[in-house]
């Protein structure tokens, strides 16, 4: 039974990727929902959207092939964009686009979380896109700031740095009654503010490149 299990797993496994390979109007994506979706791709291979950001999602049939017009065409709606969509190890958002780095992995459907394997640590990756000027900053400095008041011991740093090709304000909490260290940065890229945060067990801060993770970002 086990062995039958298998075998149609495998043979699923393969018509899917087949499917996709086969695709003649876009391509395959897996939105932050874990849903396969079709979509119409630009002359740069790249999702086709709308000026409002939707995507151009191909209607396909209970096989999984689209359904086209008379002309040939393949038959389309708009969908409102997903918080990001991941296609061939890349993740995509509405502001940048991340390869999903070695030793890392998504976890978490409603924001870009990647959560390191061995560590377990956590980097959030966060486009504030509709702050106030300001209002970002002021947000992260009362939150570490709530945070630091819950552990007497905590220590608050709060600095420049330089990350993603410009200068953030890093909030450096180490908390001894959480064992854990939380940094966040808030900076501004292309009109946008950002809150990128990283929490990681205190054993582990000095060994961990983070940094490198929110580096490789690309801005949109």
């Amino acid at each position: 039974m086990k062995k039958t299990w298998l075998i149609t797993a495998f043979i699923l496994m393969l018509a899917t990727l087949a499917a996709c390979s086969r695709f003649p109007y876009g391509r395959i994506i897996t939105d932050s929902m874990g849903s396969s979706i079709a979509v119409v791709t630009d002359q740069n291979g790249e999702a086709a959207t709308d000026e409002a950001g939707n995507l151009y999602v191909v209607v396909t049939g209970e096989d999984g092939s689209a359904v086209t017009k008379e002309n040939g065409e393949p038959e389309t709606n708009r969908q409102s964009p997903p918080v990001y969509y991941v296609y061939r190890g890349i993740i995509h958002g509405a502001r940048f686009d991340l390869a999903v780095p070695r030793g890392w992995e998504l976890s978490s459907q409603s924001q870009v979380k990647l959560v390191n394997k061995k560590t377990k640590a956590e980097v959030m990756l966060l486009p504030k896109t509709k702050a106030l000027p300001g209002e970002t900053l002021s947000d992260a400095k009362d939150a570490m700031m709530q945070a630091q008041a819950a552990d007497p011991k905590a220590t608050l740093d709060i600095a420049q740095t330089p990350l993603c090709g410009t200068t953030a304000t890093e909030f450096k909490l180490l908390s001894p009654k959480s064992g854990a260290c939380l940094v966040v940065y808030v900076f501004e890229k292309n009109n946008v503010q950002y809150w990128f945060q990283v929490v990681v067990k205190q054993e582990y801060f000095d060994q961990l490149d983070y940094k490198s993770v929110m580096n490789a970002v690309v801005f949109k």
